[in-house]
């Protein structure tokens, strides 16, 4: 099976299978100027003396986010290794029952941790972690104190932490460094301030709390590379890039192209974010949505399908990503129903098309959710739809 451009018509922004963060003509653009030719990968201009690759991104990390230092890994799983490595240094490390989270292909943050070579000290209980809990780990050795978001789960109910601005303080009258694992990549609250809480952690409140390193994502909300991405205190950083480990760990030029074009447009104004496709798909309005829907009706309508109907509806979808499980995105569908077929066959055929549709089979249609449908897609979407009544013909 070969990697195919495939149309994302499930909604979810951040869709996994579908390789979560697309990247907009704009970015594309930007790397095609740099990978065509030669680059100073690792070249200091000024100097023409070799340099260091992860000085092209730190820049501007520490210019958005206001972190001493920058750090750039092959994904996030990496960088919370590296951290594990270099800030617990072989001896045991604090977190809480709460957060000790599985995120996709059964990958478990105790498991990191071990393979990070340091001790896992969990401490409170599922849903109930205070700060004296922390506190006895510390007197009982801890070397480090590992926060989680949770990632793909919230809890609803009772449940109780300590704010990171008082696990910081803690640890540093002890003496210890505080690491989280933020996964989203969500730089700023204030960049969705109609889809999140004021609560949920961003990689700016947590430099703000004074948290040692912030490991994050680099293809959920910033909608850029796979990539880890690692923000904090210079001393903390500077030990990370001291680890042998790094250089097992480190991007290629292709991945800083991509990452320098992203950062890029969050360094520009508002229009320059526009460029970044997970950014705009995430702000459409109900409006922009219901006038899509409508257009993507018609390409099936007009299909001719026989035995299909056509129908637009309200829907809900969901970021993807193991990013934001609590938010809901209101969003508009176009549902195909076919006399003969059911949902998930005709599912089936949507994903045969040239190009393949990705959409969502439920118990009674199937949605072409267009939130997550590209602009530059409408046309291939145009085609596929006018391919799906050969598809289904061939398939009767």
């Amino acid at each position: 099976m070969l990697l195919r451009r495939i149309v994302n018509a499930t909604g979810v922004v951040l869709h996994t299978g579908a390789g979560r963060a697309p990247f907009g003509p704009a970015v594309v653009d930007r790397l095609r100027e740099l990978l065509e030719g030669y680059t100073n990968l690792e070249v200091d201009l000024d100097s023409g003396e070799r340099g260091q690759r992860n000085a092209l991104i730190a820049g501007p990390l520490r210019e958005l986010t206001g972190a001493e230092e920058a750090l750039v890994v092959n994904n996030n799983a990496g960088a919370v290794l590296l951290a594990l490595r270099a800030l617990g240094e072989g001896r045991p490390a604090a977190a809480s029952r709460g957060q000790l989270v599985e995120i996709g292909g059964a990958f478990r943050l105790p498991n990191v941790m071990a393979a990070g070579g340091v001790e896992l000290r969990p401490v409170g209980t599922v849903n109930v972690t205070r700060l004296a809990d922390f506190r006895r780990a510390l007197d009982d050795g801890a070397s480090l104190i590992v926060l989680a978001h949770r990632s793909n789960f919230y809890f609803r109910g009772r449940y109780e932490e300590p704010r990171p601005e008082e696990v910081v303080e803690l640890a540093a009258s002890y003496g210890r460094p505080v690491l989280y694992d933020l996964g989203s990549g969500l730089l700023r609250t204030s960049l969705y301030p109609d889809l999140v809480s004021a609560e949920e952690p961003s990689v700016e409140n947590l430099l703000d709390a004074g948290v040692d390193v912030v490991c994050f994502s680099g293809d959920k909300l910033l909608g850029g590379p796979q990539a880890g991405i690692v923000v904090g205190k210079a001393a903390a950083v500077g030990k990370m890039r001291g680890d042998s480990l790094y250089r097992a760990l480190r991007v290629g030029k292709e991945t800083y192209a991509l990452l320098a074009a992203v950062l890029e447009c969050y360094l520009g104004e508002e229009e320059a974010l526009a460029a970044v496709p997970v950014y705009r798909l995430l702000k459409r309005s109900e409006a922009e949505l219901d006038a899509l829907a409508g257009e993507v009706a018609t390409y099936f309508t007009g299909a001719g399908v026989a035995g299909l109907e056509v129908a637009t509806e309200r829907a809900t979808s969901y970021v993807g990503g193991g990013t934001l499980p609590y938010v809901q995105l209101p969003t508009a569908a176009v549902a195909l129903r076919h006399a003969r077929l059911s949902p998930h066959a005709l599912s089936a055929a949507l994903r045969r098309l040239t190009p393949p549709v990705l959409a969502r089979a439920t118990g009674e249609a199937v949605l072409v959710d267009v939130r997550s449908v590209l602009e530059e897609d409408l046309p291939a979407l145009r085609q596929a739809a006018a391919a799906l009544a050969a598809e289904v013909g061939a398939g009767d």
